[in-house]
């Protein structure tokens, strides 16, 4: 399953509408082609809707949660888990060989 991301500088609105076409609950946010941070429907719920920002004028970096937090490719649930916990995160990226 390929990675879909998202830069920065796209609006929430036009953000909102890939998670929709390709029925997902969270992007990854690019600066530059590097992964900086992730825009989840959390986000979506909590930054833009009940601080009442214009969808189609904010931005992705606005109101995405950065930075990201990703773990490797084979890491332990047990591991992964008090990230997620203290960090207090439901999406949680792996990486294998720089690549996400």
């Amino acid at each position: 399953m390929d990675v879909i991301n998202i830069d920065e500088n796209v609006s929430v609105k036009e953000a909102a509408e890939i998670m929709n076409q390709h029925e997902i609950g969270c992007l990854i946010a690019v600066r530059k082609g590097k992964a900086i941070g992730i825009i989840t429907e959390g986000d979506l719920l909590k930054r833009v809707i009940v601080e009442d920002k214009k969808v189609k004028k904010a931005k992705v970096g606005e109101v995405m949660s950065s930075p990201l937090e990703v773990v490797a490719l084979g890491t332990d649930l047990k591991e992964a888990l008090p990230l997620m916990l203290q960090k207090k995160i439901k999406k949680l990226p792996f990486v294998y060989k720089n690549h996400l």
